[in-house]
């Protein structure tokens, strides 16, 4: 719907605006969400009982992978925003 309000000219030239902005607010949510995750699985005690082996492949690699992740993409787009470049 945005890209069709911007005249086919600009849209190339503020490509790298739509997609930096995009994927930080993307990404912040999707590493905003695993943290609550992980914070709220120890703050209720789910984790009282388990094997710590079992704690820390559950939560720790499982939800590893979701924080690394994102966090690179994030930095991506921050780049994306500072350089004003998409490629």
């Amino acid at each position: 719907i945005l890209l069709g309000l911007l005249p086919q000219s600009s849209l190339g030239n503020h490509l790298w605006l739509l997609c930096g902005v995009m994927g930080c607010a993307t990404y912040w949510q999707v590493l905003y969400g695993t943290v609550i995750y992980f914070v709220s699985f120890f703050f209720n005690g789910r984790h009282i009982g388990r094997p710590w082996a079992d704690t820390l492949g559950f939560v720790g690699v499982a939800n590893g992978i979701w924080i690394v992740f994102p966090l690179l993409a994030l930095y991506a787009s921050v780049v994306m925003l500072r350089d004003r470049d998409v490629v």
